[in-house]
């Protein structure tokens, strides 16, 4: 059993340094966005997605592992809190702890570059809407010719 629980524990840590690698990039995306640099934005996503590959390949794993476990402790679903009280679960636990951690402060930087991606495309919506005013202005007094037409006032 302890042998499983060395596996998953090396399978999270493994997961652990894939989600700093995103954390990096989300922060190197934020900043990329408040500087405008829209190339480096796009490859930074690009990344993301190669690495949200692996992370799902590993999950697959950690889903076996889990499984694993909870047929031998014939369990109805996995939990933590049911391993046995060994190092091993205890250093499963704290890699886990560590791992959310992680996980939040991604999922904060996330909703920060989030907001500043909303900002910006609202921005570029009221410069789009701005231009499109001026755009009409000037179609409208760049209308027909009127030099040679003649009004004509009629009193009554």
């Amino acid at each position: 059993m302890d042998e499983l629980i060395v596996q998953m524990d090396a399978g999270y840590r493994t997961m652990m340094q894939l989600y700093r690698e995103l954390l990096g990039l989300a922060e190197s995306v934020g900043e990329s966005l408040a500087a405008g640099e829209w190339k480096e934005v796009d490859a930074l996503l690009a990344k993301k997605q190669s690495i949200m590959q692996v992370i799902d390949g590993q999950e697959a794993e950690m889903s076996r592992l889990r499984e694993e476990v909870r047929e031998q402790l014939g369990l109805d679903s996995f939990s933590l809190s049911q391993l046995p009280e060994t190092a091993a679960a205890a250093q499963l636990k704290g890699t886990i702890e560590e791992l959310m951690d992680i996980l939040d402060e991604l999922q904060e930087t996330e909703q920060a570059n989030e907001a500043k991606l909303r900002r910006l495309v609202a921005a570029v919506q009221a410069e789009l809407k701005e231009f499109d005013l001026g755009r009409k202005a000037a179609k409208a007094y760049a209308g027909p010719d009127l030099r040679g037409s003649r009004f004509i006032d009629q009193k009554k």
